[in-house]
């Protein structure tokens, strides 16, 4: 399980036995807990990560969620990321060089809907 340590500091701990994400001031204070179990906005099931980018956006990665959920640093909910289900230029060369019969899967596939969520 993920563990981050933001720029301040503080310390945000996965909990996925509870699902939840844990935060931990410098100072060892424990000012909050955020997320719950379920398939709402503040909720995940199993998180498996957590990642702290600056010192305002949080971001967790749950086993059963289709997408990372976004957060401010008090724990309130911003979004849920999604991709944009396009192959990358390196991807593009790895079926153009030799796994031509790829194009062809890919163009019938059923499911790249899901290729989406990030």
């Amino acid at each position: 399980m993920g563990n981050t340590i933001a720029i301040q500091g503080d310390v945000h701990v996965v909990d996925s036995c509870d699902d939840r994400i844990q935060k931990f001031t410098a100072d060892n204070q424990f000012p909050m807990k955020f997320c719950t179990i379920g398939s709402g906005e503040r909720q995940f099931d199993r998180p498996t990560d957590v990642v702290v980018e600056g010192e305002v956006t949080i971001f967790v990665t749950a086993w059963n969620h289709p997408r990372p959920g976004v957060f401010n640093a008090d724990g309130s909910f911003i979004t849920q990321s999604t991709g944009e289900a396009s192959l990358s230029k390196w991807g593009t060369n790895e079926l153009d060089v030799g796994n031509l019969e790829m194009w062809h899967e890919r163009a019938i596939a059923q499911c790249l809907d899901r290729d989406q969520t990030f």
